[in-house]
């Protein structure tokens, strides 16, 4: 279980970076809302991953 929430948080970091690439390429640059959404998605995915790697090592 604690892989899959680890891999969540990266996934989640890849996905904020996705939707920055994406935004700058269809030209919502302008558009606070897209850079909102990718900062929330990348903050929460390095969370994630921070408290999977902390109860992983407490495991061991």
């Amino acid at each position: 279980m604690s892989s899959i929430i680890k891999n969540l948080g990266l996934a989640l970091i890849v996905i904020g970076a996705a939707i920055l690439f994406i935004g700058y390429f269809l030209g919502w640059v302008n558009n606070n809302a897209i850079s909102i959404l990718a900062m929330v998605a990348m903050i929460g995915g390095f969370i994630t991953y921070i408290i999977a790697g902390k109860k992983s090592m407490e495991k061991n």
